[in-house]
Parts: structure tokens; C-alpha cells; sequence
């Protein structure tokens, strides 16, 4: 399968479009074949943001959340599952939080929809990568951003048929950061991922970036 974010806000909705391979690549034999959109059940959020939005530590310079693009997308059981950054509230962004969705691939509809987000807009979170072990529990790694610290990575982690936890720091900020390349917006979180331990399919690795000493570096 294949997903893509269509739209954060529609008529009250945001939508994923969904597409399926079949037939064999190796021989150029395969067909994509588009399935149609996947409804939120009234979530909604915005695909970009205005500027820099995430605040941090020592400086007015704040970060570059991204846009709501789907950093990542795995199938397990018959389950889709993807994760993006979703800028919130939708029609005027204030803040960044992780978002994760939980497909039904028998009948297309949306078992779960899950957000990590604070709601005073203290603590911004994004760049939303996940994971889903053998024994369907899930990881979701993500930056953090608060105007009391510097850009630090954390986690989430979900057991099957368990609550969601408390999100971990594991990597704290170390000094502000600033850097444009020249441009306008101070970007962040080009390399963000979770996967599987290959070995066991059990354990998780995560990667994310956090600021580091001395300024400006990662």
C-alpha cells in the first residue's frame, strides 16, 4: 500500500489518499491502483505552517515544524499505520503536535487517530516517525520544542493493548539553534526515523535529532 496526506481541513475533515501495488515490480508487471480518501472522523489541522513556530531556550529565533506530510507508513496484521507532524488549530496555526493513525486494511476505516499535543502551546511536538513490533506495540519517536529548553528528541511508546505513555526525553538540547542557509526558515528535522530491530522484531531503534553544543549545531 501506499498513503499520501490530501488535505488537513475539508468540510471539517482531513484526509489521506490511499493507493495499492500489485502484480510483480521485478519484471515491470506492477499496477498502482488509487483506493480512494481516508476521512479523519472530523480531525483536523493545517498542512503548513506560517513560519517558524516551535519556540526554544535563550532566543526569540524559533523552528521550522515541517508540514504535515507522512514521514512514515507500515503494515502489520492488516493494519496500516502512518505519522506526520499536524499543525494545530486548523485555519490559523499555533502550534505543531505528532500525529499517528491506525487504518483497517478489511475495511478501510480508522480504528484509531492519536495525537501527542499539549494544548497551552508550551510544549510543540513534530516530525512524527513510528514503528510496530511483532507483537503489535508501537514506538513513536518525535522532536520536542519548549520555550524552557532547546530542541530535544523523545518518544512515545504504546503496548499492544495497553495505554499510551508518557513521552521520554531521551536526548536533551543542549544550546539554541539558529541556521538558515541563507533563506528564511530555521529548518529542522531532515533526519527522523523508527524502525524494527531486524534481528528480533521486538526491540526499536529511533533517530532524532536534538540541538547540540556549540549553537547552531545538531
Amino acid at each position: 500500500y501506499l498513503l499520501a496526506r490530501w488535505a488537513g481541513d475539508v468540510q471539517g475533515e482531513g484526509y489521506l489518499d490511499a493507493f495499492r501495488i500489485s502484480g510483480n515490480p521485478a519484471i515491470g508487471a506492477a499496477t498502482i491502483t488509487r483506493l480512494g480518501f481516508i476521512a479523519s472522523g472530523g480531525y483536523t489541522w493545517d498542512s503548513f505552517a506560517p513560519g517558524d513556530i516551535a519556540p526554544q531556550q535563550g532566543t526569540p529565533a524559533k523552528i521550522d515544524t515541517g508540514d504535515d506530510r507522512l514521514l512514515s507508513v507500515c503494515l502489520r496484521n492488516g493494519v496500516l499505520y502512518c505519522s506526520h507532524t499536524a499543525l494545530l488549530p486548523a485555519g490559523g496555526t499555533a502550534r505543531s503536535a505528532a500525529q499517528w493513525w491506525e487504518i483497517d486494511t478489511g475495511t478501510w476505516s480508522v480504528r484509531n487517530l492519536g495525537r501527542i499535543d499539549d494544548s497551552s502551546g508550551a510544549v510543540l511536538y513534530a516530525f512524527a516517525t513510528l514503528a510496530v513490533n511483532a507483537d503489535d506495540d508501537l514506538l513513536l519517536g518525535m522532536a520536542r520544542f519548549s520555550a524552557g529548553g532547546f530542541a530535544s528528541a523523545a518518544y512515545v511508546y504504546r503496548p499492544n493493548g495497553g495505554a499510551l505513555q508518557t513521552p521520554v526525553i531521551y536526548a536533551n538540547g543542549r544550546a539554541m539553534y539558529v541556521k538558515t542557509f541563507g533563506g528564511h526558515a530555521n529548518r529542522w528535522g531532515d533526519y527522523s526515523a523508527t524502525m524494527v530491530d531486524p534481528e528480533n522484531d521486538r526491540d526499536f531503534w529511533t533517530v532524532q535529532e536534538y540541538a547540540e553544543t556549540p549553537a547552531n549545531t545538531w
